[in-house]
């Protein structure tokens, strides 16, 4: 969603009202200057190409010079090693000792403990299924929840 945010953005910014090669090549050119990761780009054009079959329109795959383009971008801005360690167990027994020791109410550390053993058993990063933002976890608009009536 970000990456279509970002297009649509570039499109409003630029009054560009067409989706085409030239415009998706320049929205690039717009990311070079932004120092956005290659890989970050490619996560972006794929989903403005599933966005873009979605709604019946041309698609971008066939472009070779969208795909040329990509992998000069690519040869310019080398992948970074990634330097995140994984959850170890080490780290996960740190984590059980801190919040037993912590002043968090029994229940939020079972609460934390199980966030921590979901992240650790399903080979999740924090992002996956953490926010940083409170704005982005409040929705204004909250789900109706029905309520169960007991009978009896």
């Amino acid at each position: 969603m970000t990456g279509l945010r970002k297009f649509r953005k570039f499109c409003f910014d630029y009054h560009s009202r067409v989706v085409d090669v030239k415009s998706v090549l320049l929205f690039i050119a717009s990311l070079f200057h932004q120092k956005v990761a290659s890989s970050t780009i490619h996560v972006y054009l794929s989903a403005m190409n599933n966005s873009l079959r979605k709604h019946g329109l041309l698609s971008l795959d066939d472009k070779f010079i969208l795909s040329c383009a990509l992998e000069g971008y690519s040869r310019f801005f080398p992948r970074q090693v990634d330097q995140r360690r994984p959850l170890s167990m080490s780290i996960m027994t740190h984590i059980k000792s801190t919040l037993r020791h912590s002043s968090l109410p029994p229940g939020v550390q079972r609460l934390y403990w199980c966030a921590c053993c979901f992240a650790f058993f399903g080979y999740f990063r924090a992002s996956e299924f953490t926010t940083t933002s409170h704005s982005s976890f409040h929705s204004p608009q909250q789900p109706h929840i029905p309520q169960h009536h007991n009978e009896g």
